[in-house]
């Protein structure tokens, strides 16, 4: 399962887990409901300006990723910030690990996305398993979990996979560990449009694509809304990963 993704470079690794964490805090991972927000952000900060001063590179350049950036910090700040250095701070800082992403070599791009792409299909294989063999037998009302942004988001945590028992709309729908299956979907088709949308020979872009097909059979046979996860176009370049994840989030 986590064959490839070795590396003797263990500030890397922390930086790795570090952007798992972003997106499945972007995604609303059931155990990080409760984690602050403002702690998040600094524990990842300090992670990777940690990754960019112990890694060689030109981490300042005025092209479009920069524009970007600064589009994206001065809208946080104007938004959500209090006007003042600390909310400054934190509107670099929740984009900084991305923006770090951004400008890293060719081969940290490919170990971060192949490291991301790993532990999450550890996860959705049991996950998927646990969600078919409940819709056969039924979910059971055990560990009943609360995420206080709605009182319809009440889930049973069953671990690897977690089932809302309160909106009827979402009684089959397969949320793996993220608050909604547009979040788990969403996540799904970033991972694969970044990594060229290539199944032949991949195990885990198969394990998501299959996910994937079931959110698009699942939309088009209830004719609920149109199907979340439409990709169109070649492969992108990694270096697009993290403006994806940007506007994802």
């Amino acid at each position: 399962m986590f064959a490839g993704i070795k590396t003797k470079d263990k500030i890397l690794i922390v930086y790795a887990i570090s952007i798992l964490l972003v997106m499945f805090n972007g995604a609303h991972a059931w155990f990080l409901w409760q984690v602050d927000d403002k702690l998040f952000m600094y524990v990842n900060l300090f992670i990777s300006i940690w990754f960019m001063a112990t890694h060689k590179n030109k981490w300042l350049k005025m092209d479009l990723i920069s524009v970007a950036f600064l589009f994206f910090v001065i809208t946080l700040y104007h938004n959500r910030a209090n006007y003042n250095l600390l909310g400054m701070i934190y509107a670099v800082g929740y984009f900084l690990p991305l923006y770090t992403l951004a400008r890293a070599t060719r081969e940290t791009q490919r170990y971060i996305l192949n490291f991301v792409i790993k532990i999450l299909c550890f996860i959705l294989i049991p996950s998927m398993i646990l969600h078919v063999i409940f819709l056969a037998v039924g979910f059971p009302a055990i560990n009943p979990i609360e995420n206080e942004n709605s009182n319809s988001y009440l889930y049973y945590n069953y671990l690897f996979l977690i089932h809302n028992y309160v909106m009827d709309n979402y009684r089959i729908r397969f949320c793996s560990i993220f608050l909604e299956p547009g979040y788990a979907g969403t996540l799904f088709v970033f991972l694969l449009y970044a990594n060229g949308m290539v199944f032949k020979g991949n195990r885990d872009n198969k394990i998501l694509g299959a996910k994937v097909g079931h959110d698009v059979v699942f939309h088009f046979k209830t004719e609920v809304r149109a199907p979340e996860h439409l990709v169109v176009g070649r492969a992108p370049s990694l270096a697009t990963m993290p403006s994806l994840m940007l506007v994802a989030d």
